[in-house]
C-alpha cells in the first residue's frame, strides 16, 4: 500500500421506526381481501425495521495516468417495511 493505492473496508448499522397506516379508499379492499386481510384494511401499524451494510473497495492511481476506483458492498435488510401497489387493480380502480 502507498498513497497512489488505498484500500478502505466500512461497516454500517442502521433502522427506521416503525408506524401507522393510512386508511386506504375502498377500492383496495377486494385486493387486501384477496392478500388474505379480512377486513379489506392494511394493519393499522407497521414494525420497524433494520439495515446492516458491508463496503470493500479501494482506489488506484497508475502512473498519474490512469485512476481507478472500485467499491464491491453487501445490504442485509430484515423486517423491510414498503409501500406495494398491485398494478392490476390499480389500473381496473382508476380506468373501471
Amino acid at each position: 500500500m502507498d498513497p497512489n493505492n488505498l484500500f478502505y473496508f466500512t461497516y454500517a448499522k442502521g433502522f427506521r421506526v416503525g408506524g401507522a397506516n393510512a386508511p386506504l379508499p375502498t377500492y383496495c379492499s377486494t385486493g387486501l381481501m384477496d392478500l388474505g386481510y379480512a377486513s379489506g384494511q392494511a394493519p393499522a401499524t407497521y414494525k420497524s425495521d433494520s439495515t446492516q451494510s458491508y463496503e470493500i473497495g479501494s482506489k488506484d492511481n497508475f502512473a498519474n495516468v490512469l485512476r481507478v476506483a472500485t467499491s464491491i458492498y453487501y445490504i442485509k435488510v430484515e423486517r423491510h417495511s414498503a409501500e406495494c401497489v398491485r398494478l392490476r387493480q390499480l389500473r381496473a380502480a382508476v380506468h373501471g
